[in-house]
């Protein structure tokens, strides 16, 4: 049986001489965006889910790993 270990995506933030790694946050990625429905307000164009919630806490808690559809929005 070959046993599955848990995927986990980071970013870097570096911070002076030290490298900061931060979990995946909906509101810094590049696939988040808003929706018309007042019910469902966010959406991830890369997981395809619309819901209440962010959908980084959507996936956690279903499938208990981080996002991996993350990819950090450029900044200017």
């Amino acid at each position: 049986m070959i046993q599955r270990l848990p995927l986990i995506i980071r970013t870097k933030v570096s911070r002076g001489d030290s490298v900061v790694l931060q979990k995946p946050f909906c509101m810094r990625c590049m696939y988040l965006y808003t929706t018309w429905d007042k019910h469902f307000p966010y959406g991830c164009k890369a997981m395809g889910i619309k819901s209440g919630r962010l959908p980084c806490e959507i996936v956690r808690q279903s499938s208990g790993q981080e996002c991996l559809g993350y990819v950090e929005k450029f900044s200017k």
